[in-house]
């Protein structure tokens, strides 16, 4: 009996709430697309407006920002498929919704965000319920539990996921340039993009990658994949782990980096490693190294771009190279001062450079192709792993450090 009391006591506890959160948001006079967590509960608040369908979205989770935004894209691109199956200019839309034509550009670039009425005419113009699809777009994307990747890890003295703890000082409110090389192999390039490092209402380290995909759409912007997650510390191994996916193309993504304990100051740069899945058309999994910087590098600066170059490269603490290459740089007054001739001289040794694919056409067997190959790199230079060590850190600081005195 106690038990069933104290349970209508509860649930009548919850109706409440809902009521009151139902009268609050239904009383705005511009009701706007959002996410909100009561009780745990999904929430869907139906109202019929001009027989337009009128929904605002409470969803569990705390990734108010991520839903909306894919909301908004899936707005955007439905709009522009409409323009142009009527031929319709941003003028033409202009006139016909009493919408001016750089609020239009705006919302069409993503630089705004669409209010109710906004959606209404729109809707009214293009023939289509837009609304509707925003409901779609929540069900199908929305619906795919926005928790985060690491929320099944307890916090402990060895794992930090709250953000209120002195770990994450310096990360919280930051954003960073990212840089890493393309991950297409024929492609000698350094990508870049952003990423970010917010806090959630209960008090997770939300993250957001943007990367720039090379692209500009018709109003000259970048255009950039983007990709949600989180990230954790793990103080005794004194590294933060972050883990993002982007739901449009199916792809997860980890970055890792060192980890130190700061007090006010944010975190300058940090040199990471990432695994994620290369861009090519035989997609196949990639490890790389990536750069992140509050301080932005010109990549038509021949100084910066021959710095990330450099950096981004999987070098070990010994840097092999041809005699060649090593001649052409003796050239160069700093090399030729840091290199003593006599002594490189002493380490010089001839290498072969084998590609795989040939020695996989032998007529040989296929077992014996493999054993053979597994001789040959068996006793090739190769390092068993590539560490990113406090060197690598301490360049990239000295580096932003010299370039912005």
């Amino acid at each position: 009996m106690i038990f069933t009391a104290f349970r209508l006591i509860f649930l009548n506890i919850r109706i409440y709430i809902k009521k009151v959160i139902l009268k609050y948001f239904l009383r705005i006079n511009d009701i706007r697309i959002f996410a909100y967590n009561v009780c745990s509960c999904k929430i869907l608040i139906e109202k019929e407006l001009s027989k337009e369908r009128w929904i605002v979205i409470m969803s569990e989770g705390n990734n108010t920002e991520q839903i909306l935004n894919e909301i908004n894209s899936s707005i955007v691109k439905i709009i522009n498929n409409k323009m142009n199956e009527f031929n319709l200019s941003q003028k033409t839309l202009s006139e016909k919704t009493k919408i001016s034509q750089p609020t239009i550009s705006k919302l069409l670039s993503k630089k705004a965000n669409f209010s109710t009425k906004e959606l209404i005419v729109l809707s009214d113009a293009l023939k289509i319920n837009l609304m509707n699809v925003a409901y779609k777009t929540y069900e199908n994307f929305g619906k795919q539990n926005f928790l985060y990747e690491h929320n099944n890890i307890p916090e402990s003295d060895n794992f930090v996921i709250n953000t209120t703890r002195h770990a994450f000082n310096g990360y919280i409110g930051n954003s960073y340039y990212l840089y890493y090389k393309s991950t297409i192999t024929y492609e000698e390039k350094i990508i870049e993009g952003t990423i970010e490092f917010n806090n959630t209402e209960n008090n997770r380290c939300s993250v957001k990658m943007k990367i720039f995909t090379g692209a500009l759409n018709e109003y000259g912007d970048k255009i950039y994949k983007e990709y949600y997650g989180d990230m954790i510390i793990s103080i005794p191994l004194s590294t933060c782990y972050i883990s993002l996916k982007n739901q449009k193309i199916g792809e997860i993504s980890y970055i890792m980096f060192h980890h130190m304990f700061l007090n006010n100051n944010p975190i300058k740069c940090r040199v990471g490693a990432a695994l994620t899945t290369s861009c090519s058309e035989n997609k196949r999994p990639t490890m790389h190294r990536i750069v992140l910087s509050q301080t932005a590098f010109d990549l038509n600066d021949a100084e910066d771009a021959l710095f990330l170059d450099s950096q981004l490269n999987l070098n070990g603490s010994k840097i092999v190279i041809s005699e060649q290459n090593l001649k052409q740089l003796l050239k160069d007054s700093d090399v030729e001062e840091m290199l003593d001739p006599f002594a490189i001289e002493k380490t010089k040794s001839s290498y072969y450079i084998l590609d795989e694919e040939m020695l996989l056409n032998s007529p040989m067997s296929e077992c014996d192709k493999i054993s053979a190959i597994n001789k040959i790199r068996k006793y090739s230079v190769t390092d068993d792993n590539i560490k990113i060590n406090s060197s690598a850190d301490r360049i990239l600081f000295n580096y932003i450090n010299s370039i912005n005195l």
